[in-house]
């Protein structure tokens, strides 16, 4: 072998110890991207499609973690009762088991409306876990929110305390209750010098939210107070 040879042979130094970059590299590459790609995108899914069901024959989800109060029941049995079904129940034809609308099977009699779709085990409990905690995640629009909760009308008390808790989670005061003046309590000085850790005799500065403050300049020499100008 000559040398002119041996020398054309040769690897650059920049290229020892790397794999050499050829077809099976480049297509074991494209093969792991398409892989991952497939993870990444849900399989071709079901139509979903809208039925109504007998709402005792519809079966609860064993691991449905939501616990629905008494006073949910009752505001959104009212709701229902005052604009109609407003939103469907949620099923999974393949294993059977509601996903979401437990409180809607709970108080529904007769047939109700039922969104029906198809998922493995494994998706069910996903969606299961982050129906709701995902709807949650919205923030409210704090103008808009308190313009809508006004234009509401309703005779249902649990329904009113709904919009007064919404109020209060938002901070909405024009639609909280206003609190009523107790008036002079003399009777109860005692108990509430000890609950606000007051007594005789104190004064307490409360700035106005009118008038600005007043700045006062003290004379170093006599000690007077003069209103600054």
């Amino acid at each position: 072998m000559s040398k002119k040879t041996e020398k054309q042979s040769r690897k650059p130094k920049s290229q020892e110890g790397k794999p050499a970059t050829n077809g099976v590299a480049q297509t074991l590459k494209h093969r792991h991207s398409e892989k991952t790609a497939q993870m990444a995108r849900p399989t071709q899914q079901t139509p979903l499609r809208l039925e109504y069901r007998d709402a005792a024959e519809l079966k609860e989800n064993p691991s449905n973690w939501r616990k629905h109060p008494p006073k949910q029941l009752d505001a959104l049995r009212d709701v229902i009762e005052e604009v109609g079904w407003a939103g469907a129940a949620l099923l999974n034809e393949k294993t059977g088991h509601l996903i979401d609308g437990h409180l809607r099977k709970k108080i529904g009699k007769g047939k109700i409306p039922v969104l029906i779709g198809s998922w493995s085990q494994e998706q069910e409990r996903k969606i299961l876990a982050t129906l709701d905690p995902l709807a949650a995640m919205a923030e409210a629009d704090k103008d808009r929110l308190e313009s809508l909760l006004k234009s509401i009308q309703t005779e249902s008390e649990p329904v009113k305390k709904l919009i007064e808790q919404l109020a209060q989670e938002n901070r909405i005061d024009s639609l909280l209750p206003k609190a009523e003046d107790p008036g002079p309590q003399i009777d109860r000085a005692a108990e509430l010098q000890k609950k606000w850790g007051v007594k005789s005799g104190d004064l307490f500065l409360i700035p106005s939210k009118t008038v600005p403050p007043r700045k006062v300049v003290r004379c170093p020499h006599c000690d007077c107070e003069n209103e600054a100008r």
